[in-house]
């Protein structure tokens, strides 16, 4: 008696093919619908794609970047809506008695549910990745898998500013190197100030009286007349120059540089300044530096804090 092949299909392979541990008939991340032939086919939800279009048995991976458990990207989220589909096994909460609605935002606020599936008053938060995803128009669940509706952009803008950061960070330390004790003093001390005058750029003089009278010292003619050697110089002019010898007289190496101290004085002056419109940004400051930008001579802070007392 000789022997004969005989094929067995299963009447639905979606079905018959699903167990806890695997991810079922199709790959991960796909569904398993069967067409009108009763063939199988394995498909992808909308946000997703094929990681190999050529073996469709791979599964799928989502065409997003997911959802971020460091803030709160619930706005940022939203659901493929897949009616008649299950997913079998891999939740990791079920709730009871509860709307469509609610179900829906639990997952959203949750960066470790991928989906959920409600029926009926129950729902089902599913894990990353899904499994045992079936289509079948029998079924009278939902299955609602998670989608980003807005760009990961600040994510893209966050590796920009951070590369940026390394830029000036290089520039910082080349600088540092090649000067003097004194520049190296100036420079950190322009860059703590740019920083703390950024952090406070919102706060724009809360208090009407700037500057406290008590702090302001008066003159007499005899002390004025003595200052200017009987008023042959006019006060104040050629002050800049004049502090800038005295900051650097125990410092020769930075006499010899003089130009780069006095650049340095005049960008941490730009600063400094009272109005926040007028400080430069760091990408600015940065170029003052390198030389591709003319620093010009700062204004009188003066001047605005006298705007801001006569409103």
């Amino acid at each position: 008696m000789a022997w004969s092949t005989l094929s067995v299909l299963p009447e639905n392979v979606c079905t018959s093919i699903k167990a806890r541990s695997r991810s079922g008939a199709c790959g991960y991340n796909s569904y398993c619908l069967m067409d009108h032939d009763q063939k199988a086919s394995c498909l992808c939800p909308n946000s997703y794609s094929f990681i190999d279009p050529n073996d469709v048995r791979k599964g799928c991976k989502p065409n997003f970047v997911q959802q971020s458990c460091d803030e709160d990207e619930s706005d940022a989220f939203d659901y493929d809506v897949m009616a008649s589909t299950k997913l079998a096994y891999n939740e990791y909460e079920y709730f009871t008695s509860v709307s469509e609605d609610w179900c829906r935002k639990i997952c959203l606020s949750d960066c470790f549910c991928a989906a959920v599936v409600f029926d009926d008053g129950q729902c089902w938060k599913k894990k990353f990745p899904l499994s045992n995803m079936i289509m079948n128009n029998s079924y009278t669940e939902t299955t609602l898998v998670k989608k980003r509706t807005i760009n990961s952009t600040s994510l893209s803008r966050s590796n920009q500013i951070d590369r940026s950061d390394r830029s000036t960070l290089i520039l910082v330390v080349s600088v540092l190197l090649g000067s003097s004790g004194f520049v190296n003093i100036l420079f950190l001390v322009l860059i703590i100030i740019y920083f703390f005058r950024i952090s406070g750029r919102t706060k724009l003089f809360p208090q009407k009286n700037i500057i406290d009278a008590s702090l302001l010292q008066n003159f007499s003619y005899i002390q004025l007349e003595e200052a200017t050697d009987g008023f042959k110089e006019e006060l104040g002019r050629g002050a800049f120059d004049g502090s800038l010898d005295l900051l650097v007289e125990k410092d020769d190496q930075a006499k010899d540089d003089m130009k780069r101290v006095k650049k340095f004085v005049m960008i941490a002056m730009w600063c400094i300044q009272e109005d926040p419109s007028l400080r430069p940004t760091m990408k600015k400051v940065t170029q003052m530096m390198e030389g591709s930008v003319e620093v010009a001579t700062p204004p009188d802070p003066s001047s605005f804090i006298s705007s801001i007392e006569a409103s």
